[in-house]
């Protein structure tokens, strides 16, 4: 590990201190914004929920808040992408669905270097009831050719994350993102992961746990319940691998079917619909490449409750306890492959 890198995450450690996910991803925009004028901000009366005040205070004649108007931001988006700029739209997650068309047609068919960034993935709005829900995003968004998909884990990822997407990435990407902090159990591991073994990579899952018996796929949030659930499955003999697929799009390909041919099987965790999200997608890889049990934890196909974020994973089974019972039902060999 070279001792620039290893400087470079102690200063976004220490950049990172104490900020929610949304105000790290805030910092890390208005250091960029200063290095590349292209970079603009757009937002549909979202700026301070999304952590933009720091870019709108430094840089003020590239803010642009259109009001509540999501779809035009987009368009907005689109324009400046093609004046040679870098527009970065601020959106909730949940208003995917009403910008759909504007990101498909306007965004990702010309393949404009623009971003979209959301801080509401998931049922991270529970209260806010099924309107405020994201959990049909991914569904709708990777079925967009061309658009990269990203899900940090922890706030050092974020930043990370960020860097990549927006400072060096060229092309429509999706960056989603929690609003206040990652569990430390979390932060912890992915901080060590990063100095030892590198940089953030989109498209490179990364192996956080070892072994061969169960695989468990998870991003963003879902890791800390994932972490749990391979912790009390080594201490019932069960060794389970544990892969943080960051990037939801494009899949790391070789990550997965890896993973299928090493062990019996793969359990995946995530804050979205069962249908169309992560899961499917690397059930689709593995049915295509090295077939194996693919299992999926997850929102089920129902709208939800309204409640907190915790008590809502409660209700739809995302928790250690299920992550447990279906790694071992594969790993005792209870599920089969057709």
């Amino acid at each position: 590990m070279s001792t620039s890198h290893l400087a470079r995450l102690e200063r976004l450690g220490k950049q990172i201190n104490e900020l929610e996910c949304r105000h790290v991803f805030g910092s890390v925009l208005a250091e960029l914004g200063g290095k590349d004028e292209r970079i603009v901000l757009v937002t549909a009366d979202q700026i301070g929920t999304h952590g933009g005040r720091a870019f709108e205070k430094n840089f003020p004649r590239r803010c642009f808040n259109l009001g509540i108007s999501e779809q035009n931001s987009i368009g907005v988006a689109a324009g400046l992408a093609l004046s040679g700029r870098i527009p970065v739209v601020l959106l909730y997650g949940f208003l995917v669905a009403r910008c759909a068309e504007q990101i498909r047609d306007d965004l990702c068919y010309p393949g404009l270097n623009a971003k979209i960034v959301t801080t509401s993935s998931g049922l991270a709005m529970g209260p806010g009831g099924v309107t405020h829900h994201c959990t049909e995003d991914l569904a709708i968004l990777r079925s967009f050719a061309g658009l990269t998909i990203v899900q940090p884990g922890s706030r050092l990822e974020a930043a990370l994350a960020a860097e990549e997407v927006v400072g060096r990435m060229e092309g429509p990407a999706y960056l989603r993102l929690y609003r206040g902090f990652y569990p430390d159990t979390v932060e912890e591991a992915l901080a060590a992961y990063y100095k030892k073994a590198g940089c953030f990579q989109a498209g490179r899952a990364l192996t956080l746990r070892r072994g061969g018996d169960v695989c468990l796929v998870a991003s963003g949030l879902t890791l800390a319940p994932t972490l749990e659930a391979a912790a009390e499955l080594d201490r019932g003999g069960i060794q389970a691998r544990v892969l943080n697929m960051h990037t939801i799009k494009p899949l790391d390909v070789e990550a997965v079917t890896t993973a299928a041919a090493e062990t019996r099987g793969i359990v995946v965790i995530e804050d979205h619909n069962r249908l169309g999200g992560l899961g499917e997608a690397v059930a689709a890889l593995t049915a295509e490449f090295c077939p194996c049990p693919v299992l999926r934890v997850g929102v089920k196909d129902c709208f939800s409750a309204v409640g907190p974020m915790e008590s809502l994973w409660e209700r739809q089974g995302i928790t250690t306890s299920e992550i447990v019972r279906q790694a071992k039902a594969i790993a005792k060999g209870e599920i089969h492959a057709c």
